[in-house]
């Protein structure tokens, strides 16, 4: 009896959307959401799994670089203008997944990463993912161009 692979040509998800605040003295000082793809259940092979793990993972590296930089950040700002009588600043955070191709055995998706915090301007990371769904494998730039 042969083992026959079942091959994707498309990943069924949702977008999972998730919200954490930080406190000082019961006051929000740092607020950070989070939108990423989730392989629905019904999905249960191997790459929906990879899949789910590997965001999962990317979801909580965010809300630890939140925890462990930008709060300290937010907090020190928030005492700053606490004691010049300011008004009380919120940091922000946001990390936000585009689906771009989700066909023909391949999801190709972007994450910006935006941050306000002890500035008026947001900084914004954007980084990319392209999978191939029939083996759950990331696929590499040099992959999608031909030689030469």
């Amino acid at each position: 009896m042969s083992a026959v692979k079942s091959i994707i040509e498309a990943v069924s998800f949702t977008m999972q959307e998730e919200e954490r605040q930080w406190f000082a003295d019961e006051i929000p000082v740092l607020r950070a959401e989070l939108t990423t793809p989730q392989c629905c259940k019904q999905q249960s092979c191997q790459v929906a799994r990879r899949l789910n793990r590997y965001y999962r993972q990317c979801a909580r590296a965010f809300l630890a670089y939140c925890s462990h930089y930008m709060y300290p950040q937010a907090l020190n700002a928030f005492e700053q203008a606490r004691q010049a009588s300011a008004p009380l600043p919120c940091a922000a955070a946001q990390l936000h997944c585009t689906v771009t191709c989700n066909q023909n055995q391949v999801l190709s998706l972007y994450i910006d990463c935006t941050e306000w915090v002890g500035t008026r301007d947001a900084l914004t990371l954007r980084r990319a993912d392209t999978w191939n769904l029939a083996t759950g494998d990331p696929i590499s730039l040099k992959d999608c161009f031909p030689s030469g």
